[in-house]
């Protein structure tokens, strides 16, 4: 009889913490449909680019060291089989650096490696690409995910790890009205690099650019309205800055947002930037609409938990942290990663907040540390599937989508 109260009570304690940590984890008012569970496995290949159905990668191994190990491969079928083509990319590209992100306009694919130079072929050819690298960059230039961006009509390139010290114009954008040929510069400023540009799907002629790092008097969110033409971009952020972008879907009357990815250069600080920002389309001209700061967590759950330590860290572990792999999905949702920055004491996970006003979140997965490589690499989406690095995710979403 007494070991049957033991076990009365152990099971009401479990059901009280399985409550309390469904409650947490789907953000209050934000339900998971349970028909879309979420589901992370390897993808099969480094994944560098989606387009018109086909899902882009690299053979996934010694990339750049052994050939054979870094072939283009494509997927027809959303990454459950994978076409390898027999060409190293390391070897085709004269092992001019390693492949990071693959772009399209023209009728031609584009990628960008992680030495910041571009090169360009015809749809699905893998040998004898051509160099259409921006010429003249700064010392020191390398590539990331989103430093070369397309509006269907330019290209736009962004140099990253360029000017080490403050004050200094070391983050410059390029644009290109021919497919690569020619490049003209369109913005020079008193930041560090670029860290994304990216254009806006609902206003083509709307250009974005996220400049790094905190601490130059320019870094920030800046955007222009008439296709990145030369003296066209207006700081638009204030003394916010990030990293990344994406661009939720104007719904019911609300305002048209940019999400930026906060840039936690310093992640322990008291007025650390938040995980995720947005910012009102509507209102530019004045002070930013920022949804998420420091005292408020419509979008990010930011505040510092009373959770138990974890290895290497000698005070309570809370969320924080800089955003990655952000993407709005087809439902509206919002999908990021945060990452630690080297703090030990943040704990780091994968998300999901519910479009349109993203006040309510799912945590989907605690990560056990940093999984290599996804603070820089970019999320595509196609099918049922997201893509990230090296991983295929089984997209949720929540009750009623």
């Amino acid at each position: 009889m007494e070991m049957k109260r033991i076990k009365e009570f152990l099971s009401c304690i479990f059901a009280v913490f399985a409550l309390i940590s469904a409650a947490y984890a789907q953000g209050g008012a934000g339900q998971l449909n349970p028909s879309y569970p979420y589901q992370r496995t390897f993808a099969g290949a480094k994944v560098i680019g989606v387009y018109n159905g086909v899902v882009y990668g690299l053979q996934f191994g010694q990339s750049g060291t052994v050939p054979g190990y870094d072939n283009f491969l494509y997927s027809n079928d959303q990454g459950n089989t994978w076409i390898n083509t027999g060409v190293s990319s390391s070897q085709a590209l004269g092992n001019a650096g390693s492949v990071i992100q693959m772009v399209f306009q023209c009728n031609m694919q584009f990628i960008i490696t992680n030495n910041g130079k571009i090169y360009r072929n015809q749809l699905n050819a893998w040998s004898n690409w051509a160099d259409v690298s921006v010429p003249n960059v700064p010392a020191n230039t390398t590539g990331r995910p989103d430093s070369l961006a397309s509006n269907g009509l330019y290209l736009y390139y962004g140099n990253y790890n360029g000017d080490t010290n403050n004050p200094g114009v070391g983050a410059h954008v390029y644009s290109s009205p021919n497919c690569g040929t020619s490049w003209s510069e369109v913005l020079a400023t008193n930041g560090r690099h670029v860290h994304a540009i990216g254009a806006d799907p609902s206003n083509i002629s709307s250009i974005w650019v996220s400049i790094g790092d905190g601490g130059y008097a320019d870094a920030g969110l800046w955007h222009s309205s008439s296709s990145g033409s030369g003296g066209s971009f207006v700081r638009v952020s204030g003394n916010r800055y990030g990293i990344d972008l994406a661009f939720p879907p104007q719904v019911n009357g609300l305002p048209g947002w940019v999400l930026l990815e906060g840039d936690g250069s310093n992640p322990s600080g008291l007025f650390a930037p938040p995980v995720v920002m947005a910012f009102d389309k509507a209102n530019l001209s004045g002070s930013p609409g920022i949804l998420n700061s420091t005292t408020e967590g419509l979008i990010w759950p930011n505040s510092r938990k009373t959770s138990p330590t974890i290895p290497g860290c000698t005070q309570a572990s809370y969320w924080g942290g800089s955003g990655a792999g952000i993407s709005v999905t087809s439902e509206g949702n919002l999908f990021w990663i945060n990452s630690n920055e080297g703090d030990p004491c943040i704990r780091t996970g994968v998300w999901l907040a519910q479009g349109p006003d993203f006040t309510s979140w799912a945590l989907l997965e605690e990560l056990t540390g940093q999984i290599t490589g996804w603070e820089y690499y970019k999320t595509f989406e196609i099918g049922p599937y997201l893509f990230n690095n090296i991983y295929r995710i089984k997209k949720p979403r929540f009750v009623g989508q």
